[in-house]
């Protein structure tokens, strides 16, 4: 079923609800540029397809809803949802089990927050560019991300100009992948840890730039990162104290 609808800007309503797909091995572009703004495709049984290669690139939906999807045989979701936008998107039990390529799959996706906590990425060799330019996410959880075998992670965290709460694991690498530096009018643009706290109040005592967490994550440093204002350095003035009759 590639590119199936690819380009065809003046769709506006598509019915596939009840298309049988149980066959279908390959479902590479299938929407890509699509006018239509809503798909159900929620009962779609895709439990053969090994690739998503630009399922979904380029869409605007209202929303999105795959979180029935079997999707037990997929091992190359490349660009499934690059450049899309949605006003929600549920992908909590899409299965990766066997997924080898993750590359650009959210690149430029128009999204705030993204819960991928649930992916197993035990198997994943290439997350090259896979949120890259996805200007909009505030947070990114993957703590739960198993890079072990990832050999490209190159600019998979660069140019996410909003991000500012990142969920990191024990599993999880950073190191190379291109996080961007903070640029936060009114906060330290420094990176710490909640470690006990929260989000807007974080207990953390040491602030990182990007490339300096990058540099110093491991695994025991699992944790919520966010930024908030820089409480290791408190900026001062010169005071004169004058002493009374009754000073003691």
């Amino acid at each position: 079923m590639g590119s199936l609808s690819q380009d065809t800007n003046s769709l506006s309503t598509l019915d596939v609800s009840n298309w049988n797909v149980s066959n279908v091995l390959s479902l590479d572009f299938t929407f890509l540029n699509t006018g239509v703004k809503t798909l159900d495709v929620s009962k779609w049984d895709v439990s053969k397809v090994t690739n998503f290669f630009g399922t979904f690139e380029g869409v605007k939906f209202s929303r999105l809803d795959v979180s029935d999807w079997k999707t037990v045989s997929a091992t190359n979701v490349s660009y499934m949802f690059c450049g899309s936008s949605f006003g929600t998107l549920n992908i909590s039990n899409l299965n990766t089990d066997h997924v080898v390529n993750m590359s650009l799959m959210f690149n430029g996706i128009d999204m705030k927050s993204l819960d991928l906590s649930s992916f197993n990425t035990s198997n994943v060799t290439n997350m090259k560019s896979m949120f890259h330019g996805a200007k909009s996410i505030y947070k990114l959880d993957i703590s739960d991300f198993d890079m072990g075998k990832v050999t490209n992670k190159e600019g998979m965290l660069t140019d996410l100009t909003s991000l500012r709460v990142l969920v990191l694991g024990s599993n999880t690498i950073i190191n190379g992948a291109g996080l961007s530096e903070p640029n936060f009018k009114g906060t330290s643009n420094r990176w710490v840890a909640v470690a006990g706290g929260n989000e807007n109040n974080p207990y953390g005592a040491k602030y990182y730039t990007s490339t300096d967490l990058m540099a110093a994550y491991n695994s025991s440093m699992s944790d919520t990162y966010v930024i908030g204002e820089d409480k290791s350095s408190i900026a001062g003035h010169d005071s004169t104290i004058i002493a009374g009759p009754n000073w003691m």
